[in-house]
């Protein structure tokens, strides 16, 4: 398959992103009970600037692209419909809860579908492997390690790849709404924001979920008091900064997934050193680390409840 130019993608992104905000918003607001207003005018010309920035992105700036995943071309180009699908949906879901706190369940059941069978279809969808560690690396001898058996069988593997992706980001915020609801003596989350990160995870794997769990509350902490003011609610609405979080590690999952600083006092050249330099990747690989922060973030979300 030749390799279509940058302008071609930012179309097709644009345009698929554009096209299901157009013809979802309606109807997911009217399931709502909520006022249509103007916000199918205002999700599909969001759609079309947001999902052509992600396009162009994803294919001039390779965004996504790691040093573990390397997809067909042909895949790669279709993961840009793949995400725009994904953006769609999200921006139809926060247009509904910022109008009236509830997230529909078929918008969220036709993202769960289309993802999975997508990963399935595509055994090439993935950002990151469903099992990759980087502790196991080397520098100039050997890379991460990855399942032989991933390779084996990339369909299957892409479907658990989604899978996964959807449990944990079902079972994250299922935690944190029970916690919240349990200290508060108080819903302070819907279903809908746990199926949403469902929904999350089945388009980005569990790794990628994850990081915008983490990004969620920082956006809620500083954009909170706006939400409040758009959704014209007391509650704030938090199924838009679940998905502005996945957007941005849509956007920025290349440098987010590769980012590593030295913590040590002897400078830059130790920084392949595990005990003296953090790096994300090699997080999801260590299994302490990563359910210690988890609970940090666990508390913090549950804090701004």
């Amino acid at each position: 398959m030749a390799e279509a130019p940058a302008s071609t993608w930012t179309v097709v992104g644009a345009l698929v992103t554009a096209v299901i905000c157009a013809v979802l918003t309606r109807p997911a607001l009217v399931t709502c009970e909520a006022p249509v207003r103007r916000w199918p005018l205002i999700t599909t010309i969001v759609g079309l600037v947001v999902g052509a920035a992600l396009a162009y992105c994803m294919d001039e700036f390779q965004c996504q692209r790691t040093p573990e995943v390397i997809p067909s071309q042909t895949w790669q180009d279709l993961r840009i419909v793949y995400h725009a699908i994904c953006l769609g949906f999200l921006l139809v879901i926060t247009a509904t809860d910022l109008a009236s706190l509830y997230i529909p369940n078929f918008v969220v059941n036709w993202g769960l579908a289309i993802a999975m069978i997508g990963a399935f279809v595509s055994g090439e969808l993935q950002m990151a492997h469903l099992w990759v560690d980087w502790n196991e690396e080397i520098p100039g001898l050997r890379g991460p390690y990855i399942p032989d058996w991933i390779q084996a069988h990339q369909h299957w593997h892409a479907l658990a790849w989604s899978l996964v992706g959807a449990i944990v980001g079902w079972v994250l915020i299922d935690v944190v709404r029970r916690i919240a609801e349990f200290a508060l003596g108080r819903p302070a989350m819907g279903a809908g924001d746990v199926t949403l990160m469902a929904m999350i995870g089945a388009f980005l794997g569990w790794q990628a979920t994850v990081i915008a769990f983490f990004i969620a509350p920082i956006l809620a902490l500083v954009l909170g008091p706006l939400a409040r003011r758009v959704s014209k609610e007391m509650a704030v609405p938090y199924g838009p900064f679940l998905a502005m979080g996945a957007i941005i590690t849509m956007f920025a999952w290349r440098w987010i997934w590769m980012f590593e600083i030295d913590i040590s006092s002897t400078g830059p050249d130790s920084i392949d050193d595990r005990t003296t330099a953090f790096a994300v990747r090699r997080m999801f690989g260590d299994w302490m680390l990563l359910t210690g922060l988890s609970v940090v973030a666990l508390v913090g979300t549950v804090g701004l409840m």
